[in-house]
């Protein structure tokens, strides 16, 4: 005889594992995912803390370097005495001029502050988060480390003028012997991992302002060929422009003859003059 409330064994309903809703930091829901249980939380959930987190970290990590940055390149930078120049650095390179486009850039950042329209798995929310965490980072590092190695010469430039610092000597060692514009590169890797971290509108804006920033190198490299002549020209054909490269190693550019690529780089000089 059956006893009241009993169910036989084929009509149990199987426990339906838990469902939790993602709800990322952007504000975008994501698709449902069935996760088990981790140390109390769920995968989706240990996710999303993990995305704040990081976030968290590099929002402070990037506010930290942009004023390091503002601090030695424009407030100390600038007083120093200024030395050979390019483009029109008298008009441009002006602390009140160069704060206001500043201000004016961030603001666009700060406006473009919203997310991208992307509903993402787990598995590339997940790799989204560890590739751009190591990018960003690692791109912010590379940054300090370039900056500290120039010290005092460190100063802010634009893709219309630059100006040296009085008595600047050419920087070959370190970073720099690796590629000629550590820096810029650095701000590149960056922006890419800022793009996978935060998935936003800002850093599409960033991402659209690299083009600028290869300009900016060669304007520079046109006052530092004019400044140090054969000196730079020697260690431009030793060191590539953009894409590292160990120390010591010979890549077929550089298998080409002194004459040749001297010539190449004062004719590319002239073209940013």
């Amino acid at each position: 005889m059956r006893g009241q409330g009993f169910r036989p064994a084929a009509s149990r309903r199987p426990k339906r594992p838990r469902l939790c809703y993602t709800i990322g930091i952007d504000g975008l829901v994501g698709r449902r995912i069935r996760g088990r249980s981790m140390a109390g939380i769920s995968r989706c959930e240990w996710l999303e803390r993990s995305e704040q987190a990081v976030r968290a970290a590099g929002a402070v990590a990037g506010l930290a370097v942009l004023g390091l940055a503002i601090w030695r390149g424009i407030w100390r930078g600038l007083r120093r005495p200024g030395g050979r120049a390019s483009g029109a650095a008298g008009r441009v390179l002006r602390p009140g001029q160069i704060l206001a486009f500043s201000a004016l850039w961030w603001g666009v950042c700060a406006w473009l502050w919203r997310p991208l329209p992307l509903r993402l798995p787990a598995a590339a929310r997940l790799t989204a988060l560890v590739v751009g965490a190591a990018a960003y980072f690692s791109g912010l590092g590379v940054y300090l480390a370039g900056m500290q190695a120039l010290g005092a010469r460190f100063r802010v430039s634009s893709s219309l003028a630059v100006q040296l610092t009085a008595g600047q000597t050419l920087e070959t060692h370190g970073l720099y012997a690796w590629v000629r514009h550590p820096m810029y590169l650095a701000l590149q890797t960056a922006g890419v991992g800022g793009l996978l971290l935060y998935r936003n509108w800002t850093f599409v804006f960033v991402a659209l302002n690299f083009p600028w920033l290869f300009l900016r190198a060669r304007r520079e490299e046109v006052a530092l060929a004019a400044e140090f002549g054969q000196e730079w020209a020697d260690y431009a054909v030793r060191v590539p422009f953009w894409r590292p490269r160990r120390p010591g190693c010979r890549s077929r550019l550089s298998l080409t003859t002194p004459t040749s690529r001297h010539r190449g780089l004062r004719d590319g000089a002239k073209r940013f003059a």
